[in-house]
């Protein structure tokens, strides 16, 4: 009887470490791949020279991946052309038992 509760204990540590092990992965990931969404958006609107319409389709293409993206800090050019400075890119995991999770990643523009 005591080898069975030992097991069963024992068992159940195992199953938690490997939980915990697996939200750290999936953090992981969902990390990288905001990240490379981040750098992807960046590189779309620096290349259209900032312009409108491109950063609404690059706002409505993160909407569609589950992401979140804001400009900010809105600066004026010689051309009379304001242009955003900072790209932010908020996204979402779920940690189980805790909850869903967000965290923002921001770059600069330009």
């Amino acid at each position: 009887m005591d080898n069975l509760i030992k097991m069963f204990v024992g068992t159940l540590l195992v199953l938690i470490l490997a939980l915990a092990g697996i939200t750290v992965v999936s953090s992981s990931v969902y990390s990288k791949q905001a990240d490379q969404a981040l750098a992807y958006y960046e590189t779309m609107i620096e290349n259209a020279n900032m312009t409108q319409t491109v950063i609404n389709n690059a706002k409505q293409d993160a909407s569609a991946h589950g992401y979140t993206l804001a400009t900010s800090n809105n600066k004026t050019d010689y051309n009379n052309v304001t242009k955003p400075t900072k790209l932010s890119l908020t996204y979402y995991y779920t940690i189980p038992f805790a909850g869903r999770t967000s965290k923002t990643i921001t770059t600069t523009l330009g």
